[in-house]
């Protein structure tokens, strides 16, 4: 039998609602970068700029909706990498430029905003 959930997400929200993945302030990214040598950074100073088109946005934020719902764990880890004349792989619904660096997407729990908080002080 085929089981199918269906999540409906307001296109223009009014304040009051409280939408089910703001409900536990859980909602944030953690964004580093990893330098040629391996070091992952976490610089305040620096920037990750993604530039996409509107088909992109709809079809990365679809396959994020979608990997939020089927994942079992609370990890998991998907790999994107630009695509060459020899080799274009479809990730989460989206291509990488081919000028673009590896981009690496990391499902964990971070816990609560309050907690990142706490453990930042």
């Amino acid at each position: 039998m085929n089981s199918t959930k269906h999540i409906s997400v307001p296109l223009n929200p009014t304040d009051e609602e409280k939408e089910v993945y703001r409900a536990r302030d859980e909602n944030f990214i953690q964004v580093s970068f990893q330098r040629s040598d391996g070091k992952v950074t976490k610089d305040e100073d620096s920037r990750v700029i993604l530039t996409m088109s509107k088909d992109a946005m709809f079809a990365l934020g679809s396959a994020l909706v979608r990997a939020s719902c089927s994942t079992e764990s609370s990890k998991g880890c998907w790999e994107l990498r630009p695509a060459s004349k020899e080799e274009a792989i479809e990730c989460l619904g989206v291509y990488l430029h081919p000028k673009s660096c590896q981009m690496i997407i990391n499902l964990d729990s971070m816990g609560t905003l309050e907690d990142a908080f706490s453990r930042s002080e």
